[in-house]
């Protein structure tokens, strides 16, 4: 059996490239106003020198699994407006 690599595997290795290197932060997201609103957004809050700058710790978003944006703190808002839909429909009655 022989242990060395093949020419074509050696070959297809040395074209890859390096692992997770991406210039755009979005690469899923279609160009656009929305892209660009919120890259600039994040840019202008995370640049301790722009004047919209945010410290780590009173950033109160994050983006979620799926690329929404959710308040998640303190209480998940899914959680916490069909708790008071169903407390104006009981003072409805």
């Amino acid at each position: 059996m022989n242990s060395r690599p093949s020419a074509g595997a050696a070959a297809g290795l040395s074209v890859a490239g390096p692992a997770g290197a991406q210039t755009d932060p979005l690469p899923s997201w279609n160009d656009g106003p929305a892209k660009g609103a919120i890259l600039k957004f994040v840019r202008a809050t995370t640049d301790s020198s722009s004047p919209d700058y945010l410290p780590p710790q009173e950033r109160i978003a994050t983006f979620d699994q799926d690329s929404t944006l959710w308040v998640e703190h303190p209480v998940y808002t899914q959680f916490v407006w069909p708790q008071a839909h169903i407390r104006l429909r009981q003072l409805d009655r």
